[in-house]
Formats: C-alpha cells, sequence, structure tokens
C-alpha cells in the first residue's frame, strides 16, 4: 500500500498485531490500533483517524477487519471504514488485491514472497453516501471488491 499511495500513510489494524516479535513494536508506534473486543477502542480509533486526516495522513483500512479463510473468497465488511469516510468528508479509494491468500495465508508456514496484482476502482467522492446509507456504502464497496477479485488475471 505504501508504494500505491504517495502521501504519508497510517493503517488501523487488530491490536492482536502488536503481539508479534519486532513488527508489533514497530505496528504500534506508527499506526492505528484497535481492540476490536473494546468498544472504547473502537470509539478512539475514530479520534485517532480523524487526527491524522488533519494533519494530513491518509489512513488505510482494510474492511473485512481480520484475514478471512482461504475458502472465503471476500468476509463480510466492518462498518469503520466507511463511517470514518463519510464523518470525515473523504473520498475512498478502492483496491481489489489479487493473490494475497496466496502470499500470506491464514496458516502457519504456508505462502511467502511473490507478485500480487492490484486494481485500483474508481474512487468514491466526499458525498457519495451519507451516515444513514452506511449499508449501501458498504455493500457497493463489497460488490466493486468482489467483481475485481473474480476478473484477476
Amino acid at each position: 500500500m505504501y508504494i500505491l499511495v504517495k502521501k504519508p500513510m497510517v493503517f488501523v489494524g487488530k491490536a492482536e498485531l502488536t503481539k508479534l516479535p519486532v513488527f508489533g513494536i514497530v505496528f504500534k508506534k506508527l499506526n492505528i490500533v484497535v481492540d476490536r473486543k473494546d468498544p472504547n477502542s473502537r470509539i478512539k480509533v475514530f479520534r485517532q483517524a480523524a487526527e491524522k486526516i488533519k494533519s494530513g495522513y491518509s489512513i488505510c483500512i482494510f474492511p473485512e477487519g481480520g484475514v478471512p479463510e482461504r475458502e472465503v473468497e471476500l468476509a463480510p465488511f466492518l462498518d469503520g471504514p466507511f463511517a470514518i469516510a463519510t464523518m470525515n468528508n473523504l473520498p475512498l479509494a478502492v483496491y481489489s488485491i489479487c493473490g494475497m491468500k496466496e502470499r500470506l495465508p491464514y496458516a502457519y508456514f504456508e505462502g511467502g514472497p511473490g507478485e500480487v496484482q492490484v486494481a485500483l476502482h474508481p474512487i468514491i467522492q466526499p458525498g457519495s453516501y451519507t451516515r444513514k446509507e452506511l449499508e449501501k456504502y458498504k455493500t457497493d464497496v463489497y460488490e466493486t471488491i468482489l467483481e475485481g477479485l473474480r476478473n484477476c488475471e
């Protein structure tokens, strides 16, 4: 994602990532960490994201909220990314990333280096959806990404 997005960017990621040796320390210092089991942590993400946005950062959130099992083509999306976009009146860049399940599967001792194919879909402009249209927003983006994944070469 750092290669694709040319401005400073932070990720929103699950607290479990901070437990990984070395990577976890770096991730926690540079990004926004959310404990999905803690409602206060989820609320805090909205404030932290708004602060980063005001400082000129892009926010990268994978809307599935985790890595789905290999047989799951695309897991259901969480509300957070779409709520942040509507609350902060932000454009939303939508990507389909083909080949990630082979590169980083949800299994130990599998996967490895290699290429992935990335498709950038049309940018969703601020104001295209309201907070009341969150479910439609999620559904439209889900269908766009799923179609992109199904059209991988």
